[in-house]
């Protein structure tokens, strides 16, 4: 796995973070999930698989630990948003690995 794709991909995370307070302030939170996959598929397209799926990891723990509440921490108070992280892993690692599959495509 390629280093460089695993730190564009934290680097990606932390700016989608940020932006997302800014972009995001009085709008719903499940707005932000799709910054997030937006940001997998970005990751995917020019590092390939698994940065993307590290990417996806790192976006659901900071949506949690960022725009979840209670926030700074990765508990969670409403169960429904174990059932978006589990939608958002599972969107996030197929999208992932179809743009990669495309990618290589495109490549040859």
């Amino acid at each position: 796995m390629p280093l460089r794709g695993v730190l564009m991909a934290l680097l990606l995370c932390i700016l989608v973070t940020a932006a997302g307070h800014w972009l995001l302030a009085g709008l719903d939170t499940a707005n932000g999930v799709v910054i997030y996959l937006l940001a997998v598929v970005i990751i995917a397209l020019r590092y390939g698989r698994w940065p993307s799926v590290i990417a996806t990891v790192m976006n659901i723990l900071a949506f949690d630990l960022f725009f979840v509440a209670p926030t700074g921490t990765v508990a969670v108070s409403d169960l429904q948003y174990l059932v978006t992280f589990a939608v958002m892993l599972a969107v996030g690692v197929i999208v992932g690995n179809l743009t990669a599959s495309a990618r290589v495509t495109f490549m040859r």
